[in-house]
């Protein structure tokens, strides 16, 4: 039995009370202990680093990720996060402005749900996020940290195959009309769309 597991916390108490399936060379059980031992827990040394875009949906607006350790759900920053058509070069680029990291959001496997307003102004723009080739992840350390603290490695100095996009939803949904102005003076009508369309 394991008391008081937190990464947070510097020392843990383990508790045995069943020694029936533990024994020795000898033989010889081992001992309950109902006292408990004291082991103390050491920091991880490592920054925690990106493992792979596991998924951009721009469909439903969100964003996966997974990383080469757990991180720490209360560090993470949103809008540290940067969409870029290139790896090399920004390219076109787009920062998000707000959003939140949707369960689970503490392993190393995060899911963002991006805002309708960032939504729509990736979609406006034509050569980012339109396909596996196009979208790629940049932050820099303070994007997040591991449980113990450690900031990520920002996405400049990653490998860039931990940045290839895995699998991309495109956007399926059929745009709707939410609001419309005639104005008699000008013979000018205004319609409004829940999302960016093109006039054709």
């Amino acid at each position: 039995l394991v008391d008081n597991l937190n990464p947070g916390l510097s020392s843990i108490y383990v508790y045995y009370t069943d020694s029936t399936n533990i024994m020795d060379a000898g033989m010889n059980m081992l001992l309950a202990n109902d006292v408990g031992i004291q082991i103390t827990m050491v920091s991880s040394p490592l920054n925690p680093e990106i493992s792979g875009f596991v998924e951009f949906d721009l469909n439903g607006g969100f964003v996966r990720l997974s990383f080469s350790e757990a991180i720490s759900n209360t560090s993470l920053t949103i809008t540290e996060l940067s969409l870029q058509s290139d790896f090399c070069s920004p390219g076109s680029t787009y920062t998000l402005t707000g959003g939140e990291c949707i369960s689970p959001c503490s392993g190393s496997n995060i899911t963002l749900a991006i805002t309708l307003e960032d939504l729509n102004e990736i979609k406006l723009i034509q050569d980012l996020c339109r396909d596996t080739t196009d979208c790629v992840p940049s932050f820099p350390s303070a994007f997040l940290t591991d449980q113990f603290g450690n900031p990520v490695i920002e996405s400049a100095i990653s490998p860039l195959e931990s940045l290839q996009l895995d699998s991309f939803v495109p956007d399926t949904t059929s745009p709707q009309l939410v609001d419309f102005e005639l104005n008699l003076s000008t013979d000018e009508l205004t319609l409004t769309f829940d999302e960016p369309v093109r006039a054709s």
